[in-house]
Parts: structure tokens; sequence; C-alpha cells
């Protein structure tokens, strides 16, 4: 069996979940007798190397680096589908695959969905890791003036959008939903996200649900006893951050709340800020975050991005794993690293998240955008009055179950 794993990014260049969750796949499919496994990743010129549009990751022939077309990203589709169609014989014309799976699409066009059914006529699996064919907002599902939005239609998008007429919203969503319908399944990390595709009009019977394998790697680490963490200083208690740096996922939110903080509280913890690509953002976003860095610099250390491998033992570092996100994540994978490494989360109360981490056993919630509660939280990790305890996730049983119902879905679909 041929499968090809066609990737947002390869995790060793971008810092996003559906990339590593991709990588994940392919290495367990690697390993697997009987499958010829293929990644290929979308990535920037630079990471090429020459003047043509695809390589190989470090010369190796079964991850391929594509530089993929300029894409219009309103509709979602290759802004030079003559290009994209023959890069794409290339690529699949030379791997041959009996199915070919989107870990996304974005960055390389909906149109691929085509190539895919009518062209190399094999099927097609796509993973949601986010909303962006529901919300035009980065597929976040917050409107733009940052509030949860609960229902897309054409008229409540062009309220967000006054310079996009609400006929061009309803003709997006038709030509999106055209599309998806050359693909024969459609994988959901988590049942909230099926429920919102649903009800944006795709067909449930076409879902499968199943949580991201992780990686390979994480199957063999020490126990938590005899696993060595990396030190962060002194007896305070450590909070992590752990992802992008972004309007959505609630680092502002996060420095404000350390602000608001009674100063013998402040003086007995720290926050540690692994996180990426803030200079990606607005201006004014990372002025924000900026201001709020240097109010709080000696309680809060920004320590920039991080190895995957040495996810696991950066967590183990910590005491608790703050996740503060303000949207409906889609089953961030931070939280099942969490888990694995045995560190207590602390997250928004908001679907996509609250349903992961049980109060008590595996860490608790706040209030979702509120600092204040945010606040008082951490007060009381710190006080000593919110303690958990729990064992980490056994890593090789869940990939083993996950990666299980990955192959009686692909040869469910070639029969």
């Amino acid at each position: 069996m041929r499968i090809a794993i066609v990737s947002i990014g390869h995790p060793e260049y971008e810092f996003g979940g559906a990339d590593r969750a991709a990588y994940s796949l392919f290495q367990k499919l690697k390993a697997e007798p009987g499958i010829e496994a293929t990644f290929i990743a979308r990535v920037d010129e630079s990471r090429i190397g020459h003047d043509g549009r695809i390589s190989a990751y470090h010369g190796r022939p079964d991850e391929i680096l594509w530089r993929t077309p300029p894409m219009d990203y309103f509709m979602l589709s290759s802004a030079d589908n003559t290009q994209l169609m023959r890069d794409a014989r290339e690529i699949f014309g030379r791997i041959k695959p009996d199915i070919v799976h989107f870990g996304h699409f974005l960055h390389i066009g909906a149109d691929l969905f085509d190539y895919v059914t009518d062209e190399l006529q094999v099927p097609s699996v796509l993973t949601f890791n986010e909303y962006v064919p529901v919300c035009c907002n980065d597929g976040q599902m917050i409107t733009t003036e940052l509030q949860l939005c609960y229902e897309a239609s054409a008229a409540e998008c062009a309220r967000c959008f006054p310079t996009i007429s609400s006929g061009k919203f309803f003709l997006r969503k038709e030509y999106l939903q055209t599309q998806f319908a050359k693909v024969s399944r459609f994988l959901a990390p988590s049942p909230f996200v099926k429920e919102r595709y649903t009800a944006w009009g795709l067909e449930a019977e076409k879902f499968s649900t199943i949580g991201y394998i992780q990686s390979p790697s994480f199957e063999t680490l020490e126990p938590v006893a005899d696993q060595q963490s990396p030190s962060f200083g002194g007896d305070k208690t450590r909070f992590g951050f752990f992802g992008r740096i972004n309007p959505y996922k609630g680092v502002d939110l996060l420095l404000r709340a350390v602000e608001n903080l009674e100063p013998d509280i402040r003086d007995s913890m720290e926050v540690l800020i692994f996180g990426a690509n803030l200079d990606d953002e607005a201006d004014g976003f990372q002025k924000i975050i900026k201001d709020l860095l240097d109010a709080n610099d000696d309680v809060v250390s920004l320590l920039g991005s991080y190895l995957n491998e040495n996810t696991i033992a950066l967590m183990r570092g910590v005491d608790w794993l703050i996740i503060p996100s303000i949207w409906w994540e889609v089953g961030p994978i931070v939280i099942e690293e969490s888990k694995i490494a045995g560190t207590p989360i602390l997250c928004s109360d908001i679907a996509g998240m609250f349903e992961k981490v049980t109060p008590g056993v595996t860490g608790a919630h706040f209030k979702v955008g509120s600092e204040f509660d945010l606040a008082a939280k951490i007060t009381q990790i710190v006080s000593g009055r919110l303690q958990v305890e729990f064992e980490p996730t056994d890593v090789k049983a869940l990939n083993k179950e996950r990666f299980g119902a990955h192959m009686e879905m692909y040869r469910e679909l070639l029969g």
C-alpha cells in the first residue's frame, strides 16, 4: 500500500501542530511492513535550495519539499492552477500512491482534490486542523473584534469583512463544498470538530473521528521518576506556555493575568513562554506583547521556539502548563503532549479544550478570556490550594490504537 501524506509544512521548518501530526503519522506508516509512505511538505522558496519547485528534505527521497504556486486565500484555491497541476503530475506521477492523505490543504489549494479524484483516481482523506473553510478570519471562528462566533453564514461573515459582499461569501462556500465532495473521507481529531463541519454542511457519514498520532520518539521515553528534567531555577512554581504567539492563543491574556497577581504570589512563581512566530504578527500585536513582557520581566521569560524532540523534557521542567486560547481549539497537540509529560494543565473552559482536561485529575479550567479568573487560578496553584497529580499517558498504547484506526480507514477506502 502506497500512501502519500500532504502537509502544510515540514516540522523541522514550521512550528505548527498540523505539521507535527502529519509527520508523526508518516513516521508510523514508514515503519509499518507493507506500507510505502511519502511525506510531501509545502515550503517557502528559501527551503528548496535551488531555482526549482521540488526538492528532497536532506536528500531523503520519501520526504519531498514542494514550493507550491501562490494561493487565493479567500477562495482557498491555487492562483496558478496550471502550475499546480504540472507540479502535482510530477510529484504524484513518480509516487503513484494508492491513497492521498491531506494533513492540510492551506497554501496548496482545494483544487488539488480535483486532480487526486479525477486524474489520479485514488481515494483521498482530509484532516481538519482548524476551521479555515468555515471562517475567513484565519479559521478561528472568532470575529474580527475577537468575539466567539457560533455560526458562520454569508451575512455574518460579510459583517466581519465589510469590503467583501455576502454574495462572494456564498459563492466561496459553494465552491469549497463542491471541492470537498471530491474527498473520500474527512478526519476530525475530536467530535467537536466533526460537529462544526457537519453544521456547516458536510456529510456526517464521511467523517472518522481519530485523535492525532504522537511522535514515535515519545514511545521510548523514560518514566517521569527517572527523567532528568531541565532546571529553570529555585523552588518557585513554574508555569509554561508552549505554542505560537498570536492573537488567538491568549499570551496577552496570560501576561495581563500575571500583572494582576499579588506581590507575594509573583515572588513565588515564574512563567516560561516557549513561543514562536511573534515576528510574523501585526506590528500592533507585537507591541502589545513586548510591552507586557517588559512590564512582567521579573516573572516572565520568553524562551522562543524549541525542537520537537525536546518537548516532553521541557514540559516536565514546569509544574503546570497554561493554555489560555480564546478560540475553539481543534484538539491541541500540546494538551496531549502535556499528558505524556505528566504535567497538569490549566486551560480555558471552552470546547476543544475543556473536555480534554478533567478538573482535579489532569488539571483545571478558568473562564475563557478572563484574565482575572486566570489570575485567581494561578494564585490557588502557587498557594498550594489547587494541586493535581496524575499518571502520564501510555504513548505506545495510544499510538497503537490510533494508528490501527488509521489503517482500518485506509483499508476500508481501498475496499
